[in-house]
């Protein structure tokens, strides 16, 4: 695939991307849910996500939004 090719897959595929992974990754908000139930937030301690993988970013923004309360 050339780069051009691989440039405009992506510019395609963005803009739906999370009701793309919604609906080929099946319970893909429940998956987060559980993520994020599973995390034990010392907010006295220094914490660091690693992100495995691409896509929007949306698990670590909600750690963030996890840990700040909101």
């Amino acid at each position: 695939m050339k780069t051009e090719q691989i440039r405009h897959h992506f510019q395609v595929q963005v803009p739906n991307y999370s009701g793309l992974m919604q609906r080929l990754i099946p319970f893909y908000d429940s998956q987060r849910d559980v993520l994020l139930g599973l995390l034990i937030l010392d907010r006295d301690a220094q914490m660091r996500v690693c992100v495995l993988g691409c896509g929007l970013g949306l698990s670590p923004f909600a750690i963030l939004l996890k840990w700040f309360g909101l």
